[in-house]
């Protein structure tokens, strides 16, 4: 404190009971209190800048955060659009898989593709979470920012307080700058208001950004299920294409089994058409153009076995029992199977192996007719009383037997031996 001159002393008023000073007092403190409302308008207006610059950040940092947020959703959407085209993909690699493995399996490789992108799905929500959460970080330090700038506002205004002579203007400033610093009080508690918006938003985000996750997870989940379902499917498929193809080779060898009893039916029904053709069975002797040279007749009425020549049909073997046979008729008298005629008498015979008698006296060949086995016919009538005898001889081959030539070269060494023996005694 320095000394003062007597003339500058302040003179004391009473006003009843206080020691103040003079009136020109109020306009020095007036003058102070402008411009400490001016400090703070400065200082205010400088932190809502600063608030207002943290909190745009802030912004722009949470509308990133919920751009990718709702990237990662579409592409969790993507994911689960491209799970259920795998889903649709599989069913109907099921449906076609009887008729090819191939294409079952280029299914499982796009579900495999739709994992890998469900997979990515997941990565990008991970990586919008994260950003959502430094978008919050970034809110809280804006807030944190503003919390230290009214600190450092509260400083300026003690400081501005120590330095009040160097800011004095007027009343009217002071009232503008009062009311400067309200506006900026204002602002500056509406960019905290915005700063706390932005990390509502960011919370937000980060909530979307999990919800995104969790969807891609299950997209990721589905897109497994299906690639494991049709993989499945393709193993059923080719167990049923192993199936079909032995089903396949057993029809073929069921076809070929077929062909082969269809040529031996064939074979059988010609082998029946040909027997048909050569042997016959029946009461009347057959006729047409099948009736062939060597072909062979039963006749059932005489139950003999017959062969076709150039003459008809003659005996397979000997009619006759035996070695002779003999039949013998009065003329005109019926007796068994005759008839009383004067011209035909019944007889079994060979043909060619007969002698005919009339009256005791044999026939000529050129006199009678004999060549189907079963009647004799007299070319002339005969007479009643006369006597008709038929003389039929059995045929039959000699097999075994020698000749006069083989006998003598057989028999005369035994016989020179059994001379030569006697003669030697």
């Amino acid at each position: 404190m320095g000394f003062r001159d007597q003339n500058n002393k302040v003179a004391p008023i009473d006003d009843g009971g206080n020691f103040d000073t003079d009136t020109n007092i109020n306009s020095v403190t007036s003058t102070s209190e402008s411009a400490a409302n001016a400090l703070d308008a400065a200082n205010y207006a400088a932190a809502a800048l600063a608030a207002k610059i943290a909190a745009e950040l802030a912004e722009t940092n949470a509308e990133t955060a919920e751009t990718n947020a709702e990237t990662a959703e579409t592409n969790a959407e993507t994911a689960e659009t491209n799970a259920a085209a795998s889903a649709v993909a599989a069913e109907a690699s099921k449906v076609a898989a009887a008729s090819s493995v191939i294409t079952i399996q280029n299914t499982v490789t796009a579900t495999a593709a739709s994992a890998a992108a469900a997979a990515a799905s997941a990565t990008a929500a991970q990586t919008a979470e994260t950003n959502a959460e430094t978008a919050e970080t970034n809110a809280e330090t804006a807030e944190t920012n503003a919390s230290n700038l009214a600190s450092a506002a509260a400083t300026s205004a003690t400081d501005a307080a120590n330095s009040a002579s160097a800011a004095a203007s007027s009343a009217t400033a002071s009232e503008n700058s009062k009311l400067a610093s309200v506006a900026a009080k204002t602002a500056a508690e509406t960019a905290e208001t915005n700063a706390e918006t932005a990390e509502t938003n960011a919370e937000t985000a980060e909530t979307n950004a999990a919800a995104s996750a969790i969807s891609a997870s299950t997209s990721e989940n589905n897109a497994a299920t299906s690639a494991a379902t049709s993989s499945a499917q393709a193993v059923i498929s080719t167990t049923k294409a192993g199936e079909a193809a032995t089903s396949a080779s057993n029809a073929a060898t069921a076809a070929t089994s077929a062909a082969s009893s269809a040529a031996v039916a064939q074979t059988a029904t010609t082998i029946a058409s040909q027997f048909l053709d050569t042997y016959f069975v029946s009461a009347t002797q057959p006729t047409g153009a099948n009736v062939t040279i060597g072909d062979l007749w039963f006749d059932t009425t005489n139950n003999t076995m017959k062969v076709y020549g150039a003459s008809g049909f003659q005996n397979a073997g000997s009619s006759v029992n035996g070695t002779v046979d003999s039949e013998d008729y009065t003329v005109g008298t019926s007796s068994g199977s005759y008839s009383g005629s004067l011209t035909t008498f019944p007889a079994v015979y060979d043909p060619g192996y007969v002698d005919v008698y009339l009256n005791g006296v044999k026939l000529a060949p050129s006199d009678f007719t004999a060549t189907d086995g079963a009647n004799v016919v007299l070319n002339a009538s005969a007479s009643s009383s006369d006597t008709i005898s038929i003389k039929s001889f059995g045929t039959f081959l000699l097999s075994d037997h020698y000749s006069k030539t083989v006998s003598d070269a057989r028999y005369s060494t035994t016989e020179d031996a059994l001379a030569l023996a006697i003669a030697l005694g």
